[in-house]
């Protein structure tokens, strides 16, 4: 196929879709399906500055890792939530939904929660069942809404960790009063992050077009949810980013079903 080298592209950076019908990404292994049948294994390694091969990427480092080793793997998620005033009546059940979803993470996996309103308030690194009881108290949201200065933030620290990381970004809106930072920069913040092949973006949006307000941010259309802001609809949204997450860790590179995005806005 003569547009080989984009597919392979959009896999290694999550930044579009696979043509899934002869380049297969499994939990171990990536690989070509030749017209005659079999596979042709894609080897993924790192060049130095001279061309030369240096050490294995962090993708085929993570494509050769046995099951036994993955679930050893250190897996932290950043959540990053609206707190603005135009949150208020979504508010409680934002927070209970944030609980499912840190609930289905492994007991071993850290966890930070940072809010923004007119001001980004980045949370400590802390266990699972730390932040389920932090979640159980919601303030009162109030404020505009820093969206650039939270994501950007969020994002500098994630890159630091090794492992697993996702970060989840919810909002209900435009950024309104951000200082520290512009779209441009935010994108190119999103897109340095996404190289690494276990680092995930996952933007969930309400009152707005997530997938449009996703890409111009550089988030892969597949890794972007519109919810609506009826009970059912916020909690299926955040039970679609937990399944999501589950499925990040059995390998599974792919975004939200057809049939999660249905649930979270009908």
């Amino acid at each position: 196929r003569d547009n080989y080298l984009e597919q392979v592209q959009n896999l290694l950076h999550n930044s579009g879709p696979v043509d899934s019908n002869w380049l297969r990404c499994s939990f171990l292994e990536t690989y070509f399906v030749p017209q005659q049948g079999g596979k042709l294994r894609v080897v993924l390694v790192d060049l130095d500055e001279h061309g030369s091969q240096s050490s294995p990427s962090a993708c085929a480092r993570a494509r050769t890792t046995s099951n036994e080793q993955d679930a050893q793997e250190s897996e932290s998620l950043h959540l990053v939530l609206d707190q603005s005033s135009s949150m208020q009546n979504m508010q409680a059940l934002a927070y209970d939904g944030a609980k499912e979803l840190v609930e289905g993470l492994p007991s071993s996996a850290s966890v930070r929660f940072t809010t923004f309103s007119t001001s980004v308030s980045i949370g400590q690194s802390v266990s699972r069942d730390d932040l389920v009881r932090i979640l159980s108290s919601p303030p009162v949201a109030s404020g505009s809404t820093a969206l650039h200065d939270a994501i950007a933030q969020s994002i500098n620290l994630a890159k630091r960790e090794d492992g697993r990381v996702t970060v989840v970004i919810v909002t209900d809106g435009q950024d309104t009063c951000s200082k520290e930072v512009t779209r441009e920069q935010v994108r190119a913040c999103i897109q340095d992050f996404q190289r690494d092949s276990m680092h995930r973006v996952l933007f969930l949006g309400t009152n707005q077009d997530a997938v449009a307000a996703a890409q111009a941010f550089g988030i892969p259309v597949q890794a972007a949810l519109t919810f609506g802001n009826e009970p059912q609809n916020v909690r299926a949204a955040f039970r679609a980013a937990s399944e999501n997450v589950t499925r990040m860790r059995k390998g599974d590179v792919g975004g939200f079903m057809q049939a999660e995005r249905t649930m979270s806005v009908r």
